[in-house]
């Protein structure tokens, strides 16, 4: 995911709008707008700004954290390993889906799983 993707991925999981951000942060919305569909580059200020509405760190914030996925796109990269065509297609879905959808998406693994007797809970609030 890319780092404007990543923006809109937190705004979107708070439950902010483009404008809500504007009027929160004095952060013009159509600016704002051009970070996250990656055709502008936001200055470390406004990162800074946002990472603090969005209570994230700032590697969190360009998807740079501990638990960033990279794209899937770089699959051929000897840091990505190989993943099979269904569970790249798992993981390309599942990028696109927003924090409910992906709560529910691992429900309903985790009920697949324990009518299987393998249970695992791994899902984050």
């Amino acid at each position: 995911m890319a780092i404007g993707e990543h923006m809109r991925y937190l705004r979107e999981e708070k439950g902010y709008s483009l404008k809500r951000v504007e009027t929160l942060t004095g952060i013009d919305g159509g600016n704002l707008s051009r970070y996250e569909r990656n055709m502008n580059v936001p200055n470390i200020e406004l990162c800074m700004q946002l990472a603090k509405l969005y209570g994230v760190s700032l590697d969190e914030l360009v998807g740079q954290d501990e638990g960033y996925i990279p794209h899937l796109s770089s699959q051929n990269s000897p840091t990505v390993p190989a993943l099979a065509d269904d569970a790249r297609q798992l993981l390309e879905m599942f990028e696109r889906m927003n924090h409910q959808q992906k709560i529910k998406a691992v429900a309903y693994c985790e009920g697949l799983l324990s009518t299987a007797g393998n249970s695992s809970s791994w899902r984050q609030s």
